[in-house]
């Protein structure tokens, strides 16, 4: 069994943080997760990068214009 979570995202840094951080401490991780941005989200967009090379999640980011 696979488990994929989706988390549609933009401009909502503080509760962005918050589930990824419940997700990194779940006991089974999710095989992958999918994050929606949207290009002109530069915040989150600047979180994700470097966070993306220290989680333990394997993650996916979908950029939408």
């Amino acid at each position: 069994m696979h488990l994929a979570v989706i988390i549609p995202t933009w401009q909502r840094l503080v509760k962005l943080k918050a589930c990824l951080e419940s997700l990194e401490n779940q006991t089974t991780l999710p095989d992958l997760v999918l994050i929606t941005v949207r290009n002109e989200d530069l915040d989150t967009l600047a979180f994700l990068k470097p966070w993306s090379a220290l989680t333990p999640l394997k993650t996916q980011l979908v950029l939408l214009d």
